[in-house]
């Protein structure tokens, strides 16, 4: 005695239904598409993230060396071939002389920012030079401490009220700071903020 399959059970032997595939695929993909996004999102997030850390390490390293800088500041007695200068000119933003490591030599230091002419923003570079008594500067030393800053605002110290750097100046002020303004590529705008007190010699308000 043969049994007959209903029309149901017969529609399931034939397989899925287009239909039923094409939504299948549809909530396939959908999961699909919200699961990269958030695996995407989550990784440019961690990018940014260790960006942003890199350049604070970054900024860390150039505030070691500035205040090694500032603190061996080196006023002398006054005499020309000992200047100390803030915003010399567009391009210098420090000049002055330093105690060497050995504490017993001079360096003639100078924080400028050079511009890149591949990515239009710039670097802050430190150049030093032995210096000789009675004899012209040597070759500086250049390092570019910082790249792709795009403002930088130097500033000093007037009591306790921190002034800005506008026009030339060549009196030691009790404390310095350097304000720039960074362009990190996967983390956006970063401020780096370094300062150092001028702790050799007298200060001049």
């Amino acid at each position: 005695m043969s049994q007959t399959l209903s029309p149901t059970y017969k529609s399931r032997e034939q397989g899925f239904t287009l239909i039923e595939i094409l939504v299948t695929m549809s909530i396939f993909g959908i999961l699909l598409t919200v699961l990269l996004t958030g695996l995407w999102v989550s990784f440019e997030t961690a990018q940014r993230i260790q960006r942003a850390t890199e350049a604070s390490q970054e900024a860390m390293t150039v505030q070691g060396r500035f205040t090694a800088d500032i603190t061996s500041l080196y006023r002398g007695d006054g005499r020309d071939y000992f200047p100390f200068n803030m915003k010399k000119d567009v391009q210098t933003l420090l000049e002055f002389h330093a105690w060497d490591t050995s504490g017993e030599g001079l360096e003639h230091i100078q924080y400028l920012l050079v511009e890149n002419k591949e990515t239009g923003a710039y670097d802050l570079q430190r150049k030093s030079a032995p210096v000789i008594l009675s004899l012209p500067v040597g070759k500086h030393k250049s390092t570019t401490l910082l790249e792709e800053v795009v403002n930088a605002e130097l500033l000093w110290l007037d009591g306790s009220t921190w002034r800005e750097v506008k026009e030339p100046r060549t009196a030691v002020p009790a404390a310095i700071q350097l304000k720039l303004t960074r362009n990190v590529r996967g983390a956006g705008r970063v401020v780096a903020l370094v300062s150092a007190p001028a702790i050799q010699g007298e200060f001049a308000s």
